[in-house]
């Protein structure tokens, strides 16, 4: 086979060469309106490429390269007081895989436990390429079960308006829990 992005002979869609090119994070900060600190490892435009496969056959593996990059150093050198729960936002399985998931599941550690399906959406609303009117107008209405009272880290593979993350941390708090901070791979913003 050959690399997608060189076009060198390879036996990884992506060959060794391009992903040290390619996938570097430069973690960023950001600060949503509800009072959300978002952490995203990629500028939106870096990665685009490989976020939009998210619904074909290689979306897996591109999400676990993204994954293995960003999501697992950053569990392996996260400290915080007290253990947390790691909520992936709608990590509902379709077309073979949940994307969410495949994030979430990087950032586990002894430290941080990831509890699958706890926060889905009540409807099948989807805001790509949706202007911020739209996403209030319609809102995810997100279905929270909790698991424990732990803190929570929350996961999600784009911020854009940030309108998805505010409503997945109320969602959250109103089963008692607080949401320390949500990791994203990439900021539409930057």
């Amino acid at each position: 086979m050959r690399c997608l992005v060189c076009e060198a002979f390879s036996l990884q869609h992506i060959c060794p060469t391009c992903q040290a090119k390619l996938i570097v994070p430069h973690p960023q900060r950001r600060l949503l309106s509800c009072g959300l600190e978002v952490l995203s490892f990629f500028a939106y435009d870096e990665v685009e490429m490989l976020l939009k496969t998210k619904h074909t056959y290689v979306g897996h593996y591109f999400y676990t390269l993204l994954a293995k990059a960003s999501m697992r150093p950053f569990g392996r050198d996260f400290a915080y007081a007290s253990p947390l729960d790691v909520i992936a936002i709608d990590d509902h399985t379709r077309r073979g895989y949940a994307h969410t998931a495949i994030l979430a599941h990087a950032l586990r550690t002894s430290r941080l436990r990831y509890l699958p399906h706890r926060l889905l959406a009540g409807n099948d609303i989807t805001y790509a390429g949706k202007s911020l009117a739209y996403r209030e107008a319609n809102p995810r209405e997100f279905v929270y079960r909790s698991g424990s009272k732990r803190d929570v880290l929350l996961v999600d593979d784009v911020v854009t308006t940030g309108a998805t993350l505010c409503e997945a941390k109320a969602a959250i708090q109103t089963k008692g829990q607080e949401v320390l901070l949500a990791v994203v791979l990439a900021d539409a913003a930057r």
